[in-house]
């Protein structure tokens, strides 16, 4: 078995996912935001609805990918057309 530089070791019977950008960002805003609240929780279920993630994963969709490559000051400037 490998081990990471942290120590742990490595299984290789899970495969590490790597969270979407835009998961990733929301969950940072509302850490911050929020205290008390699950973060996961509040931003899995906010970018489904919004069609960034796929229902019932945390993988992007389309629309995810692309806004997870814009800076936040663009994401609030260009809001997702059809809502």
């Amino acid at each position: 078995m490998n081990v990471f530089p942290s120590g742990r070791l490595e299984n290789p019977y899970q495969k590490e996912e790597k969270m979407p950008k835009i998961l990733d960002e929301a969950v940072k805003q509302i850490k911050k935001s929020s205290p008390g609240v699950n973060p996961y929780a509040v931003a899995t279920s906010t970018l489904q609805k919004a069609g960034e993630l796929k229902k019932g994963t945390n993988k992007p969709t389309k629309l995810g990918v692309q806004r997870g490559q814009m800076s936040q000051k663009a994401r609030r400037a260009n809001p997702p057309s059809g809502k």
